[in-house]
């Protein structure tokens, strides 16, 4: 058997002869409608019946002729290789092949590449050569009959099929990568031996530069992504929102804030790879109390409040104190008794108001009307719109809220002679008043 040295030097004669050029290119998907370059080195594994053991194998496609420079080497390799009519020609190809791994066991290069099956058209269509080389001169021992391999070795293998010339030159070589017993099917990777075929180059991961954000309800911001490589064929991305209630998402990334709530932002290529950011949208003022609790609007309460604002296109915040502009605090946090007006502009124009009012003031102490041990109902004075609580030593007798004019009457069961009762009322904004203790007459 001669050597590979000497089959690849007369092959490589031949490609400076005839002035052939090949392109570099890159992986790809590696289906028939965006095949892998035979040129570039791929690892496949290799399965094509049910009862094969997996195996992988490494195949790349060194040269390959047609037209007159394949039809001279043909003839030259054997006097009785069949003359090629005048609409046919001779496609020769030299692939290198190596097993890389698997059982311990012979491993035919036609279990790898066979002519009879292995070569299609460009459009997908099985190609059946009218006729096979036989090489008995330079190449003798490399056809596809000859060479066998064993883990970890590999090999030359030249391929010559005789096809009409419409194939075009560059057939596509299909390998089974796998077998689905469920349906007697198998999976294949795709090749091209067209060398000015650019594969495809995919996208090996996405990021966006904000994994999270915080939008006020109304504002936007426009997310961006970067893919790698930067030199990736299809860079088209799908953008999408887990919920389109409380963020919505156009096509370039910009995220509109639509009520408060939580979304997940998901920016996806062509090819799967996909980064996400958690939205969460807030209103545009909100107001938290020094004890942690979330203020609404128009609240009334006895703690110091810390206003937030969230915009991104803000133009102006302003803040009204009992009828009169004041400076925002630095701190963002009120601290005195009063009633507050937030008023925020922005560059969407919209105006959020805000109000809330801090009450750090006890009421004073509730009047109450004599209570006998015939009393049903106790009445008497108290701040406006408080609560007032009656109490018998720890148990609650009764409780209701003060008129706009401050009277309340409660109802009670009668009480025994001489027992005592504590009567004390607490503000809307929590601030409770002193107990008042009466005697039952």
């Amino acid at each position: 058997m001669k050597s590979i040295k000497t089959a690849s030097r007369v092959l490589l004669i031949f490609a400076i002869v005839f002035s052939f050029v090949r392109l570099t290119v890159q992986a790809s998907i590696g289906d028939r409608q965006t095949p892998y370059s035979a040129f570039i080195k791929h690892s496949f594994p290799l399965q094509k019946y049910s009862w094969d053991p997996k195996r992988t194998v490494e195949i790349q496609l060194k040269n390959i002729f047609h037209g007159e420079a394949a039809n001279q080497l043909v003839s030259s390799e054997n006097m009785f290789n069949e003359l090629p009519g005048s609409d046919e020609e001779w496609i020769l190809l030299e692939f290198n092949m190596k097993y890389v791994s698997g059982p311990e066991e012979q491993l035919d290069a036609t279990d790898i590449i066979f002519s009879e099956s292995s070569f299609f058209t460009p459009s997908g269509v099985s190609l059946s050569p009218i006729a096979t080389a036989t090489l008995s001169d330079q190449f003798e021992g490399f056809s596809q009959f000859d060479v066998s391999l064993y883990p970890g070795s590999e090999s030359t293998v030249i391929y010559g099929i005789l096809v009409k010339k419409s194939v075009g030159g560059y057939p596509l070589v299909r390998i089974p990568t796998s077998y689905n017993s469920a349906n007697g099917t198998n999976t294949y990777a795709w090749l091209t031996t067209n060398p000015s075929y650019k594969e495809p180059v995919n996208v090996t991961k996405i990021s966006i530069n904000k994994k999270a954000l915080r939008l006020g309800v109304g504002t936007s911001e426009k997310l961006t992504s970067s893919i790698q490589p930067a030199t990736a064929t299809n860079k088209n991305l799908v953008w999408s929102t887990s919920n389109s209630s409380v963020a919505k998402v156009k096509s370039d990334g910009t995220i509109s804030a639509i009520k408060p709530g939580t979304a997940k932002i998901t920016v996806k290529t062509s090819n799967g790879k996909y980064a996400t950011s958690n939205v969460t949208v807030v209103p545009v003022i909100s107001a938290v109390s020094s004890d942690g609790k979330s203020v609404k609007n128009n609240a009334v309460l006895n703690k110091n409040v810390v206003v937030k604002v969230t915009n991104n296109k803000l133009t102006s915040k302003t803040v009204i104190k009992n009828g009169r502009n004041i400076t925002w605090p630095a701190s963002n946090s009120f601290t005195q008794e009063g009633k507050y007006t937030v008023t925020i502009k922005d560059g969407y124009g919209k105006v959020n108001k805000f109000t809330f009012t801090i009450d750090k003031k006890a009421p004073a102490l509730p009047s109450v009307s004599k209570v006998t041990s015939k009393t049903t109902y106790v009445s008497g004075k108290a701040e406006k719109r408080s609560v007032v609580y009656i109490y018998k030593g720890s148990k609650l007798l009764s409780k209701g809220t003060a008129s706009s004019s401050g009277t309340f009457k409660l109802k009670i069961s009668k009480q025994r002679k001489g027992s005592s009762l504590q009567i004390y009322s607490k503000d809307v904004a929590g601030n409770k008043s002193k107990t008042r203790t009466i005697k039952v007459n």
